[in-house]
C-alpha cells in the first residue's frame, strides 16, 4: 500500500501548526494583559506621588506663613510691650483747635505705650471731624505723639434742621462747601460770619454746596475792598446760583444793613463789579443819599437801581 501524498504541515515539534499558534496565541494573551495593568499602575502611582508632593509643598507654605505672621505678631506684642507709656502729645495747628480738644478726640486709655497707638486709626479718627481738613500723627520715640493739623476755615454760617431737630441748628460753612459745628472759635468770629440761604436741589435737598469757592472769591474782594462796608453783609443768597458756572444768568444776592439786596453776577469780576458798586453809592450820595432797595450789578457794564421810594429822586 502506498503512502498517501496529504501531509500535515507540522511545526519544528512536529506539531501541527495551525492549532499550534492558535494556542499559543490564546495563552500569550495574558502576558500582554499583565503587562498593561502594570503600567497603569505604575501611570496612577506617579500622579499620586506628584499629588502627594504639591499637597507636602502646600501645606510647607501654609504652616511656614502662619509661623512668621505668628512670630511677627509676637515680636510685635514683645516691643509693643517694652516701649515706654505715652507722656506727651506734640500738638501743631493752623486753626483754633488745641491740645485739650485732640486728648478728648483721642482718649489714650491710662499707661497706653508708644507701639501700641495705631497711627493710622489716630488720623483717620482726627480726619473724620468736619473742621479737620487733614491730619499728621508721628511717632516721636521714646514716648511721646506729634499731631499736626490743617483746619477748615470759616466764610459763611448755615441754619440746618434735620427731621429729628427741634429747632434749627447753626453750623458754619468752608471755602469747600463743607458744613461743620465749629468748636473753639471766639463769639465775635462767629457773629460776623454772614448768614447763607443755600441753593436747592430739584429733590429739596441742599448738599451739595457747589460754587462756594467762588462765593469766597467775591467776599475776599469785597473785604479788600472796603472792609467797614464788607461788615455791613448780613446775609449771602444763594437762590439763584447754582455753582455751575457754565449755566447763564447765575447771580449772587447779597443782604446788607442799609440796602436790602445787591446782585452779583457769579460771572463777571468781582472788582469791576465793586467799582461801579462805589461809583453808584457815590453818585446817589449827591441827591441826598435816598434809601435804596435794590442794585442790580449783573448787567454788563452797568448797574440798575431801585429806590425804596419807588422814583429817583428829585424826579
Amino acid at each position: 500500500m502506498k503512502p498517501s501524498k496529504r501531509r500535515d504541515f507540522e511545526s519544528a515539534g512536529g506539531q501541527q501548526s495551525w492549532r499550534v499558534l492558535q494556542d499559543r496565541t490564546v495563552r500569550s494573551a495574558p502576558v500582554r494583559n499583565s503587562t498593561g495593568r502594570w503600567r497603569r499602575r505604575l501611570i496612577v502611582f506617579q500622579r499620586v506621588f506628584v499629588l502627594f508632593l504639591v499637597l507636602a509643598g502646600l501645606f510647607s507654605l501654609i504652616g511656614g506663613a502662619t509661623y512668621l505672621i505668628r512670630s511677627d505678631s509676637e515680636n510685635k506684642l514683645s516691643f509693643a510691650a517694652q516701649s515706654e507709656p505715652i507722656r506727651a502729645i506734640l500738638f501743631s495747628t493752623d486753626g483754633v483747635l488745641d491740645e485739650a480738644w485732640v486728648s478728648r478726640q483721642l482718649n489714650f486709655r491710662p499707661g497706653v505705650r508708644l507701639l501700641e497707638a495705631d497711627v493710622f486709626a489716630l488720623k483717620a479718627q482726627l480726619e473724620n471731624h468736619g473742621q479737620v481738613r487733614s491730619a499728621s500723627v508721628e511717632l516721636v520715640f521714646p514716648a511721646s505723639i506729634r499731631i499736626r493739623l490743617r483746619e477748615q476755615s470759616p466764610i459763611m454760617r448755615i441754619r440746618v434742621q434735620g427731621r429729628n431737630d427741634a429747632q434749627p441748628r447753626q453750623r458754619l460753612v468752608s471755602r469747600d462747601g463743607t458744613l461743620y459745628e465749629g468748636e473753639r472759635y471766639q463769639s465775635a468770629t462767629i457773629n460776623s460770619l454772614p448768614f447763607l440761604i443755600p441753593f436747592r436741589h430739584p429733590d429739596g435737598s441742599i448738599q451739595p454746596l457747589r460754587g462756594i469757592d467762588r462765593v469766597a472769591e467775591l467776599l475776599e474782594a469785597a473785604e479788600r475792598h472796603d472792609r467797614s462796608r464788607f461788615r455791613t453783609w448780613r446775609v449771602i443768597s444763594l437762590e439763584h446760583f447754582s455753582g455751575e458756572l457754565d449755566f447763564p444768568g447765575e447771580i449772587i444776592e447779597v443782604r446788607t444793613a442799609p440796602i436790602e439786596r445787591i446782585i452779583f453776577s457769579a460771572h463777571d469780576d468781582f472788582e469791576r463789579q465793586l467799582d461801579r458798586l462805589d461809583a453808584l453809592l457815590a453818585h446817589v450820595q449827591t441827591l441826598g443819599n435816598p434809601s435804596i432797595r435794590q442794585i442790580d450789578l449783573s448787567l454788563r457794564d452797568s448797574a440798575a437801581v431801585r429806590f425804596s421810594s419807588g422814583r429817583v429822586p428829585g424826579s
